[in-house]
């Protein structure tokens, strides 16, 4: 055999063992090729197939909502918090942004806050914390006050609550606004709603007295620091009859009395001592003295023979001396009188 009949064998075997390695090479690459492909198509099959199910799901009306339930709330409806939520039998149980509907609820001016809960059987329940309302005012615009003392624009949907809280008539300086908004932070929710006004009314020992009046007809006055005692009101009205009556609360004594009604007193003109030279009397105060009357223990004036009224009489310092009660012996004679 001759070289170049040798060369062409060896040219053709070295040809066929690369045709080999090649052929080789190709069929792992499509092997792997297959491979791949076969596990996309089988995750893709996978993902179809949930999709499929969540589909299905989404379109059931086993993915909606079954109940609203509104907790905490006392002034605003549950409808309109429902309505402020933008939830309702529609709306998809596990596509629920709760942070979202939170804020949305929130942004309510009497509103403090809100909290979603998802509970079983695709029950949403929503938990709120209302701001306190303790009355109204008309000052420019309608508002109601809040117990920390801001305001709120009074809308329609808030009527309903103007019927539970006293029209607040004056106040309208800041520090007057604080004071009857700290005072009546400090009474219970009932006894506000049986306030049906509270005005400012100027008696004679405090410029600054509230005069309330109450829905059962009857009158309250008091100052800022002793409104806290109308909390008492059910056992303090408790002995009256009928309406019409004026209580007075004193916060130094931590008492409640009746009285004549301011507008009923009969204004009594007050009488003075005065001396020979028709000179005031005055105390060891520079105050002129007044003229008191001895009184029975009925209350009754005692009268002279003339049928005067008696004096009680006073000394050189302006102080009234009382009078020596009568001798027993005199006593019965003026009863069998």
């Amino acid at each position: 055999m001759g070289l170049e009949e040798k060369n062409l064998i060896d040219f053709k075997e070295t040809s066929s063992g690369v045709d080999e390695v090649l052929k080789r090479h190709k069929q792992r690459v499509n092997d792997a090729s297959f491979l791949r492909y076969k596990r996309f198509l089988f995750s893709l099959a996978i993902l179809l197939g949930l999709l499929m199910i969540l589909m299905t799901y989404f379109y059931s009306s086993a993915s909606k909502v079954k109940a609203i339930s509104v907790n905490g709330n006392d002034y605003i409806d549950s409808e309109y918090i429902k309505k402020l939520s933008g939830l309702s039998l529609e709306s998809r149980y596990y596509l629920i942004p709760w942070f979202i509907t939170e804020a949305k609820i929130k942004e309510y001016p009497l509103i403090s806050d809100a909290k979603i809960h998802f509970e079983a059987n695709n029950v949403i329940k929503i938990d709120i914390t209302e701001k306190k309302p303790v009355g109204y005012r008309y000052n420019e615009k309608p508002e109601i006050i809040l117990s920390d003392g801001k305001t709120v624009e009074l809308t329609s949907e808030m009527l309903s609550i103007v019927a539970r809280i006293p029209l607040i008539t004056g106040f309208v300086e800041d520090e007057n606004l604080y004071l009857i908004t700290k005072s009546l932070n400090l009474v219970d929710k009932s006894k506000i709603e049986n306030i049906s006004e509270i005005k400012q009314y100027d008696l004679n020992y405090d410029k600054n007295a509230l005069m309330l009046y109450l829905r059962d007809g009857n009158f309250v006055f008091s100052s800022f620091y002793s409104l806290e005692m109308i909390n008492s009101y059910n056992f303090i009205a408790s002995e009256l009859i009928g309406n019409g009556h004026c209580i007075f609360l004193d916060e130094g004594l931590q008492v409640a009395y009746r009285k004549v009604c301011p507008w009923d007193e009969v204004i009594v003109e007050k009488e003075y001592w005065k001396n020979a030279n028709g000179e005031y009397i005055l105390n060891k105060y520079g105050d002129k003295v007044p003229i008191h009357y001895q009184v029975d223990e009925n209350g009754q004036f005692i009268l002279d023979e003339a049928g005067n009224k008696i004096p009680i009489p006073i000394n050189e310092f302006g102080e009234e001396i009382q009078p020596e009660p009568p001798a027993q012996e005199e006593a019965e004679q003026q009863n069998v009188e």
